[in-house]
């Protein structure tokens, strides 16, 4: 997007440094409040688009951390309740079922973070 584009008042990226278009051919630095001159044809980045990719890249990771989370205390509640009773052969068949939803979950990681 070039800075021609952009409306007063939005915010943006260039080179690096946050700023807010102030004029038609200026803009203020975020970190200094200095007034710096923009050509009109600067490619700039919108700062709204870069934070709506990160939060859209947040939200998986997120639920997938609340995902593994909520299975992991499920099957300690299921050990803890099993091992009360001393039900060796059915803790160790949660055991392999509980392993299989690890694997799944590992692969599911792995998938989200190379995209």
């Amino acid at each position: 997007m070039k800075f021609r584009d952009l409306k007063i008042g939005q915010k943006f990226l260039l080179r690096g440094v946050e700023m807010e278009k102030s004029g038609p051919l200026q803009a203020i630095e975020k970190a200094t409040a200095k007034v710096r001159p923009i050509m009109r044809a600067a490619a700039v980045e919108l700062l709204d688009e870069i934070h709506s990719n990160l939060t859209e890249r947040a939200e998986p990771d997120r639920l997938l951390d609340e995902l593994i989370q909520a299975l992991n205390s499920y099957h300690h509640t299921c050990l803890s309740l099993l091992l009360d009773k001393e039900n060796r052969s059915v803790v160790l068949q949660i055991e392999s079922a509980y392993k299989t939803v690890q694997q799944t979950v590992s692969r599911l990681t792995i998938a989200l973070k190379s995209e």
